[in-house]
């Protein structure tokens, strides 16, 4: 092999910048759902499961974050300075990102007794902004659809869930496990939120 005398790769400095578990703004870009299981047969009590994909906004320019490097243990380590200080880093790589949130499940008319079942869903869709009818001082839940929520802004609980890989090893996979209103977000349009993003 030919030496490259000035060529290094340094995982710190040029390796791929993971995304540190936290809270981000983002908006929904996308609402998928699923009433069956991969057999063909129906969820247990007709249930439904909502996947929604955040994208992350523009606004995490704004935020300074750890920088992290990949390790040998399928996991993430701070970077330090020369002087054992922790590196932070601008939130601009993180714009546009994308992440799918854990399944928020829907039980329709749970039977007396099951009515907390849809608890996460309720508590979840009502972050992204949406408002459920109230009748005789109870809410009454709809089923949320894709136009309900695209483009809706919100902050976004990201963290790292564990999922077994093909080749028996445990990989680490992202996913937005919560979302919360971000008062001073802004609704993006249908066009907005489409593939000709600017970023």
């Amino acid at each position: 092999m030919k030496d490259l005398e000035n060529t290094v790769f340094d995982e710190s400095m040029d390796g791929y910048i993971p995304v540190v578990p936290g809270v981000y703004p983002g908006h929904v870009v996308d609402l998928t759902t699923k009433d069956r299981k991969k057999d063909g047969t129906k969820f247990a009590n007709d249930s439904v499961v909502f996947n929604i994909t955040f994208s992350l906004a523009e606004e995490c320019k704004k935020l300074t974050v750890k920088k992290m490097k990949k390790n040998d243990t399928n996991g993430y380590d701070e970077i330090f300075d020369a002087e054992g200080n922790p590196v932070q880093i601008k939130g601009d790589y993180l714009i546009g990102k994308k992440f799918n949130s854990q399944g928020v499940w829907l039980t329709p008319n749970p039977i007396p007794g099951d009515g907390w079942k849809n608890r996460a869903y309720k508590e979840f869709f009502e972050n992204l902004g949406v408002q459920f009818k109230e009748a005789d001082g109870k809410v009454k839940l709809g089923f949320v659809e894709k136009s309900d929520v695209i483009g809706m802004p919100c902050l976004v609980t990201l963290g790292d869930e564990e999922y077994p890989a093909a080749d028996g090893t445990t990989k680490l996979s992202t996913k937005a496990f919560n979302c919360h209103v971000w008062n001073d977000g802004v609704r993006l349009s249908e066009e907005e939120v489409g593939e000709d993003l600017p970023f």
